[in-house]
């Protein structure tokens, strides 16, 4: 029989880990493995985890002993899974119960490698809002439309092939120390690898939009920002390094500089409080800190800009000329 195993990467999070991990045990598919990965949590995660651990046969429980990200806890949990697919599960959010079960129906029909379901935000009101929607079809150019942006990087909302994931760890190497941007890495390598992609219009998965969360906090700490941009710093490295035998050195650098100011455009949204008027500020603490990692750095702020915005300039006359 097929088996799906569910990994969940936990850091500090107890009020929301119950309910992530009972939409885990309630799928409507048998044969489910839920595998909690405890980054050395100290609020009380790891005895939550424990409990359902020793309540439920089916639930893992794995301790790391000092903390090392999000990207270290997600290699952890997939090298111990032994499920024929897993999927990742994000410690606030929540799987529609038959997640599992639809998804895996659609990767053995159709021998997909992965498969991504459509995806709803919830808002910290508990509004619900459509993120992510799909048709039901072959994705086609994945790999193409993954680095071209128009394929969505996060890990989450796919079940994806156990030996596929796999081979990009072994690819990776020793995860480094990443929170927050850790999916692009994992997705990037995952469409390289992946044979055949497949959509689905079904909504299987609801991300809660966590105002804790490290996606999604705002702050007016410098030292928050300049610990965040370190971890930009060492992606950006990564992805050169992973990439850089399967992408041109034109292609590549279009991909990392198209990221970059997506990347920090993300970070000024999500992170620094609104009307803040020191943006120029932080973003030159962002190019200095992409600057330490050798080859992680190129381009100026003015050459991003004028992309950006000639980018925005087009849309808006193709919009206009199309009503």
């Amino acid at each position: 029989m097929i088996k799906v195993s569910v990994i969940i990467p936990v850091y500090n999070a107890g009020q929301y880990l119950p309910r992530a991990i009972e939409s885990a045990l309630v799928q409507s598919m048998e044969y489910i493995e839920v595998i909690i990965v405890d980054d050395a949590s100290t609020d009380g995660s790891g005895r939550i985890a424990q409990e359902y651990a020793s309540k439920y046969n089916r639930v893992k429980y794995i301790l790391l002993p000092k903390n090392r990200g999000t990207l270290y806890a997600r290699y952890a949990g997939v090298m111990a899974a032994s499920g024929d697919y897993v999927t990742q599960l994000d410690q606030d959010d929540v799987l529609d119960p038959d997640f599992c079960s639809r998804t895996c129906n659609i990767a053995v029909l159709s021998g997909a490698d992965v498969v991504q379901a459509s995806v709803c935000f919830i808002e910290p009101d508990l509004r619900i809002t459509p993120c992510y929607s799909f048709h039901d079809k072959k994705e086609p150019d994945y790999f193409k439309n993954t680095i071209n942006m128009k394929h969505p990087h996060n890990v989450w909302g796919k079940l994806i092939r156990t030996g596929l994931y796999r081979r990009v760890w072994e690819e990776i190497g020793e995860p480094p120390m990443l929170v927050g941007p850790e999916d692009l890495l994992q997705s990037v390598l995952l469409a390289w690898h992946c044979n055949r992609c497949e959509t689905m219009s079904y909504t299987g998965f609801y991300h809660f939009k966590n105002p804790s969360a490290v996606t999604h906090m705002r702050s007016t700490e410098r030292a928050y920002y300049e610990k965040k941009f370190a971890h930009y710093s060492v992606l950006f490295y990564e992805l050169r390094r992973v990439l850089a035998k399967k992408l041109n050195t034109n292609k590549l650098n279009r991909f990392i500089l198209r990221y970059r100011w997506a990347a920090f455009w993300t970070v000024q949204i999500n992170c620094l409080p609104s009307g803040n008027g020191n943006v120029y500020e932080y973003y030159k603490m962002y190019r200095r800190q992409i600057a330490r990692k050798p080859g992680a750095y190129f381009g100026s702020f003015c050459v991003e800009y004028a992309l950006y915005a000639a980018k925005r300039i087009y849309r808006f006359f193709v919009r206009k000329r199309n009503m």
